[in-house]
């Protein structure tokens, strides 16, 4: 050896195994880092394309329209060049349409029932499309329709039509290849061939168009599968400033309408990115601290087998500085070599599964980030190694492997970053490493505890033989060595049973949340009544084939609690409990049931129909028929001051207005507001409308030509539908007059209610808006009673601006003091009588009197206070409003005011879309607004749960009259997957590069305690004996840090899995799911870890068996 150089490579060669362990381990650290770096980034771009590409129909592109100019050409190249610059550099495809108004065809001859739409574009072609039958056309006079128009219209191929003089044959009929694609905008003309104006499309050639006022369209769709997450933004700016960008292209000045919600789905695509960039940050820094424990310790363990080299070397005259640089050298060496074969694969294993080279500059970012911790951790070792050669053992305590100073360190970073992730509201960089972090305080704490429960082993194992006490007394006293399998076991099964905790507590939380949001397997919303529709009747959903069960459901997501906006759910909670999808383990609230205080008018079981009959009478009452018997006397002493001519003239006059408002028709009509109990579903339906115009044929008969009064008298009835199952309920019953009957004269209305022929009673305690109850209307009839009818001359005189006046004789009665109106409904037959007509009167349970009532006899009937409507909150709702069981609260829903009363807190509520919700039974809120004669509205959606192919049973409750729309379970991708497979991926490489560091460890310690196995064997123990000291020694160490580990990850991820899973979640229900483990995957891997361990162990005893049968000399048997 001539010179150091040259020693450094004899020595490499002669430490070959040592140095290709280190190499492999820099390699596999290097790969493992490199891949999931990259691996991160294409998660992360995979979930933004996957918002993309799973955009619901008109969410996935945009397009705007405007009316067609005089050169189409020239118009759709400046609105395509504004376009493609506008979304620049965003990947997009703009197709232009040009679509007709409907059109009426000639079709065989004749005139076409239904209009067909036309549509030509370059892109309408095969491809996109695809040809059912015939072949696409490929001249001006032909034309291709869609296949479910052709049905419609009876058409087939090589049959014609005629469009605005155009004679067109039909060679081809087509269906859209994916009826999905974001082009579309799920058009139910491409889906289904017809909508609601016309049928088609029918595709012909642009010069066809030219009937009407036809439209050009352009649709801007997005490459899903090539934009970058960088265009994200460029996308969502482009399509919401669409109309802007083809402003130049309305030549026609008719206007542009934009269509589709592009940018809200690019703005969620790429928050989906940042969501999956920021998790990224979390298995890359589990991995790196793996790594660096990994490295740092595996090369120190190099560095200490080399110890008595350096001593050796120092004691011959080496300088310390000649030590470093060719201990720096070897390791620089080493790590550049590992480095680029783990970045190589890391390339290669990319490729493999991702397909493409856009994370490539990533992947190299991260090799070069591996060889910079290599380095630094070979570099520290190599320095501290050389930087004393006394020769003396360092102390193997914890002291040494886990000191104060890093126990602080540790666990105060571990502490703030936990404290800044459980309080953001998204994740950032600093609280993405808090699973690093307290993932690293476990290993030293584990560490910290291995001391104490290593001497309390070797305690007990002085009571077992030689073999078991020598293990115990090496794990008690050689802790530095075992510190490095020791940390890597903790993180290795620590990292892979948080992975598995997230990954299994994600994908809950994603179920339960889908489910609570979805609320129910099909929701079918309601469409608004028409008003001509009678009777509680919902669609029957039930009867469609696959449909089990269907509830009705009241949403208001405006609603408020005092100033907080909430949304409301009602709907019958025994039925409502059976329908609703909720998480494992959240049952659904028990309200108690609300007391009725005036019972409303029950229809009897069973009933189908209920009938109603309202009579009138037009009467005079005695005061009344004194003036109209003097009518003409008192209207010519009015007049008496007046020159006589006019006098006589305007007393014919008067008295012919009087005779004619006294006489006019009075028409009444007559509303029932009906309940179903079960669902509380609640109408206010018309009932009998009756005119009052018929001469009552009982009465007198007029003498001669004098006026004569005689009643007037009608009668109608009506026939109200029932639902067959259910108890329904009369709630209120209104009576509408004329607006404007001020004519002196009295109403008698009867109204009789009864179903299928029975007669339905009386409601005594019911009271009315403005008639005062017959029971309490004694005292005004004894006042009438106790009066004779008279009417006496009155003289008043009125000035006029001028100065002059006028004397007016008025006569006036002597009538007492009465209510407009009274009521009698304590019989079958209810009379309500009103002088004058009032437009409308209400009555029913506990409805307040606000009419005019002299006497003041409804001072003593004011209804009782309506008893609140009992009401489940959400928690968090309780939480911002300091709500709790048994607090009165004001709730505002379904546009009333409702007093409620807290009966229940409850984590969550189906179907909202908030964490702040309130539930109420539908027929409780119901009972509550009927007593204010304001019925609950129409429900806003039946629920269901199907026992069929869902696919069949949407297609079919699409048909039910009623029905607008339907919503089933999205099929949603679980934004937290990107996460959970970078945290597996981040489990199985921390597995690997620990099984890697335990190899090396393992090597390393072999080499070091070989001067031990010689010892042990002149002191007589034999060779199959030290085989089990070492392997029992080994693999239990092994046990206990994996237990450690497997409770570290089960402590980090009780810390931290909640707020890293919500912080992944849009907003929504705010729902908690409860800690669940992924547990194959779990199992696979510690399966794996085991096998390995056992395989290492397994290669550990037998080496140290034939180190202890060697013979041969060595320097430790000198």
């Amino acid at each position: 050896m001539t010179t150091w150089w040259g020693w450094a490579a004899r020595r490499a060669r002669a430490s070959s195994l040592l140095l290709a362990t280190l190499v492999a381990l820099v390699t596999v650290t290097t790969a493992i880092l490199a891949f999931v770096v990259g691996q991160a980034g294409t998660l992360a771009t995979d979930a933004a394309r996957a918002a993309l590409s799973i955009a619901a129909p008109g969410a996935g592109a945009v397009q705007a329209q405007t009316r067609l100019g005089p050169d189409p050409t020239a118009q759709d190249g400046v609105a395509r060049s504004a376009l493609t610059e506008g979304f620049s550099p965003a990947p997009v495809t703009v197709h232009t349409t040009y679509v007709s108004e409907p059109r009426r065809p000639t079709v065989n001859g004749g005139e076409a029932a239904q209009r067909v739409t036309l549509w030509s574009g370059e892109h309408l072609s095969l491809g996109l499309l695809s040809v059912n039958g015939g072949t696409w056309p490929s001249a001006a006079d032909e034309a291709a329709l869609q296949s479910g128009a052709a049905a419609e219209l009876g058409l087939s191929t090589g049959d014609t039509l005629t469009v605005d003089g155009h004679t067109l044959k039909i060679t081809a009929l087509w269906e859209a290849s994916e009826p999905s694609s974001p082009l579309w905008f799920g058009d139910p003309l491409v889906t289904d061939g017809a909508d609601a104006a016309s049928v088609g499309p029918l595709i012909v050639d642009r010069s066809v168009l030219t009937g009407g006022n036809p439209f050009i369209r352009w649709s801007v769709v997005p490459d899903a599968e090539r934009i970058t997450p960088q265009a994200l933004d460029v996308l969502a700016a482009g399509a919401d400033r669409a109309k802007a960008l083809v402003a130049g292209a309305d030549v026609t000045g008719r206007g542009i309408v934009v269509d589709g919600d592009l940018a809200s789905t690019a703005e969620r695509a790429s928050r989906d990115w940042e969501v999956g960039r920021a998790f990224g940050i979390v298995p890359v820094s589990v991995l790196l601290l793996v790594a660096a424990v990994g490295l740092v310790q595996v090369s120190g363990l190099l560095a200490a087998t080399r110890q008595r080299e350096h001593e050796l070397l120092a004691a011959r005259g080496a300088a310390r500085r000649q030590l470093i640089v060719t201990g720096l050298a070897e390791s620089t060496l080493v790590a550049v070599l590992g480095a680029a074969l783990g970045s190589a694969v890391a390339l290669g294993a990319l490729w493999l599964t991702s397909r493409s080279t856009a994370q490539f500059d990533i992947v190299l970012l991260g090799g070069a980030g591996s060889l910079l911790l290599t380095v630094v951790a070979l570099w520290t070792v190599t320095i501290r190694a050389t930087s004393s050669l006394t020769g003396r053992p360092q102390a193997d305590r914890v002291r040494a492997v886990a000191g104060a100073a890093a126990l602080v360190v540790v666990f105060a970073a571990a502490a703030l970053t936990t404290w800044q992730l459980r309080g953001a509201d998204s994740l950032q960089f600093l609280p993405a490493l808090a699973p690093a972090f307290l993932l690293a305080a476990a290993a030293v704490l584990g560490l910290a505890a291995l001391g104490p429960i290593t001497r309390l082993v070797e305690a007990a194992g002085r009571l077992a033989g030689t073999t078991a006490w020598l293990a115990a007394a090496q794990l008690a006293r050689g802790l530095l060595v075992h510190a490095v399998p020791v940390t890597l076991t903790i993180l290795a099964t620590g990292t892979a049973t948080f992975a598995s905790l997230y990954a299994g507590t994600a994908a809950t939380t994603h179920r339960d949340l889908t489910m609570l949001v979805t609320g129910a397997p099909l929701r079918a919303t309601l469409s608004s009544l028409d008003a001509g529709t009678q009777g509680l009747q919902l669609p029957d959903l039930a009867a469609v084939d696959g449909v089990s069960a269907s509830v009705p459901v009241w949403l208001d997501d405006s609603g408020t609690v005092g100033d907080t906006p909430v949304a409301v759910l009602a709907g019958p909670l025994d039925r409502l409990s059976e329908v609703a999808t909720l998480p494992a383990g959240l049952a659904f609230p028990e309200l108690p049931g609300r007391v009725e205080d005036v019972d409303p008018l029950t229809v009897p079981d069973g009933a189908t129909t209920l009938h109603a009959q309202l009579d009138g009478r037009v009467y005079l009452d005695e005061w009344q028929q004194e003036y109209f018997d003097r009518a003409d006397e008192f209207n010519r002493a009015s007049a008496a001051d007046l020159p006589p001519q006019e006098a006589e003239f305007l007393a014919q006059v008067w008295t012919e207005d009087y005779l004619d408002r006294v006489s006019r028709t009075s028409s009444y009509s007559l509303r029932l507001t009906l309940r179903d109990v079960a669902t509380g579903v609640s109408r206010t339906v018309n009932g009998p409308s009756v005119s009052i115009d018929q001469p009552d044929p009982d009465g007198a008969t007029p003498p001669g030509d004098r006026p004569f009064w005689r009643d007037l008298v009608g009668t109608a009835a009506a026939d109200i539908a029932l639902p067959q199952d259910g108890a329904v309920v009369v709630e209120s019953v209104q009576l509408v007059g004329p607006p404007d009957d001020n004519a002196d004269r009295s109403m008698r209305l009867e109204i009789a209610l009864s179903a299928d022929g029975v007669a339905l009673g009386g409601v005594g305690d019911w009271t009315s808006d403005l008639a005062v109850t017959e029971e309490l209307a004694g005292p005004y009839r004894e006042a009438l009673a106790s009066v004779e009818p008279a009417w006496e001359p009155r003289t008043h005189t009125v000035t006029f601006e001028d100065g002059t006046t006028q004397t007016f004789h008025n006569p006036v009665s002597n009538k007492p003091p009465v209510p407009q109106a009274t009521v009698d409904a304590r019989g079958e037959v209810w009379r309500v009588e009103t002088s004058p007509a009032l437009p409308l009167i209400t009555f029913g349970a506990n409805v307040p009197f606000e009419g005019h009532d002299p006497q003041g006899v409804m001072a003593g009937a004011a209804p009782a206070q309506p008893a609140p409507v009992p009401v489940a909150i959400t928690t968090e709702l309780g939480d911002a409003t300091t709500l709790g069981p048994g607090d009165a609260l004001d709730l505002a829903a379904f546009g009333r005011r409702i007093p409620a009363v807290v009966a229940a807190v409850t984590p969550a509520l189906p179907g909202l879309t908030t964490e702040l919700g309130v539930l109420a039974d539908s027929g409780a809120v119901s009972a509550h607004l009927a007593t204010t004669a304001n019925p609950l509205r129409w429900p806003s959606e039946l629920w269901a749960t199907l026992d069929g192919d869902p696919s069949a049973v949407r297609a079919a409750a699409a048909q039910v009259p009623g029905v607008s729309a339907l919503r089933t379970p999205d099929e949603t991708p679980i934004r937290t997957a990107t996460a959970a497979r970078s945290l597996w991926i981040a489990a199985g490489s921390a597995l690997l590069l620990s099984l890697t560091g335990l190899a090396a460890a393992a090597a390393t310690q072999l080499a070091a305690r070989r001067p031990e196995v010689a010892v042990l064997r002149a002191l007589g123990m034999t060779p199959r004996a030290q085989r089990r000291s070492r392997t029992l020694e080994s693999g239990g160490l092994l046990v206990i840090a994996t237990l450690a580990g497997i409770a570290s990850g089960v402590a980090v991820a009780w810390l931290v899995v909640d707020p890293l899973v919500q912080a992944a979640q849009p907003a929504g229900p705010g729902y908690r799911s409860p800690l669940t483990a992924e547990v194959l995957p779990w199992a696979a891997l510690l399966g794996a870890g085991a096998v390995a361990l056992l395989l290492i162990l397994w290669l550990v005893g037998r080496t140290v068996q034939r180190q202890a049968l060697d013979p041969e000399y060595r320097e430790e048997v000198r």
